[in-house]
Formats: C-alpha cells, structure tokens, sequence
C-alpha cells in the first residue's frame, strides 16, 4: 500500500493565501451612489446621555481595541467619568455633518482557528 506524500499548510502569513481568504469572505462591493437628496440637520435626532452610558455598559471590557489602541476599560471608565463630553463630541458631529476621518478606518485581523 502506497503512503500519502505530506504536503504541509501555507503559512497563515502567505500573502497568496491571505488574499484568497479575505477576497471569499469578503467580495468587492459594488461602488456605492450617494444621493443628492439632502436630510435637514434639525430631523436628526442628537445622542442623549442616556443612549451614550447604555452602550458603555453594553460593551464588554475583554473585547480587542480599536486602532487607537485604548483598552475598552479605559474608555468606559472615562464615558462614566464625563458622559457629557462624549454625547457633546457626538452630538456636534451630527450638527456638522463630519465625523473625523480616523473613526471610518478599520483594520482586519484574521485570528487562526484554535485546535
């Protein structure tokens, strides 16, 4: 009886391997259209004190940073501290209609499958 040859894995940090993994989980969308119709600022509603301490406790203090690299911890603590801060950032954001350019970027990680 004839033995299997062994062929082992790719790396995880292959870059062929890693393309072909993040371009099946994630396909290329098709370019999104803006629409010229305008929403007038005063039918937005703002962010109460309320909705910002409710997804405080919501989030869990074990979960990974962002890019900034603050621990969740650290974050809520300072929300608990001065919530007021937070929904005033929030809030003048909507009233501008700009949010800062670092809050629309992300990072994917792809974490290998535990054994």
């Amino acid at each position: 009886m004839a033995h299997l040859k062994y062929l082992p894995m790719p790396s995880s940090t292959c870059p062929q391997l890693l393309l072909k993994i993040v371009t099946a989980l994630f396909p290329r969308q098709r370019e999104f259209i803006y629409t010229t119709q305008q929403l007038n600022p005063e039918d937005i509603p703002l962010v109460t004190k309320e909705e910002v301490m409710e997804v405080c406790n919501s989030v869990g203090n074990n979960k990974a940073p962002g890019l900034d690299g603050v621990p969740n911890i650290a974050l809520k603590t300072s929300i608990k501290a001065a919530p007021e801060l937070f929904f005033d950032v929030y809030n003048t954001c909507l009233k501008e209609e700009t949010f800062p350019r670092k809050w629309k970027q992300q990072r994917l990680v792809l974490l290998p499958k535990g054994k």
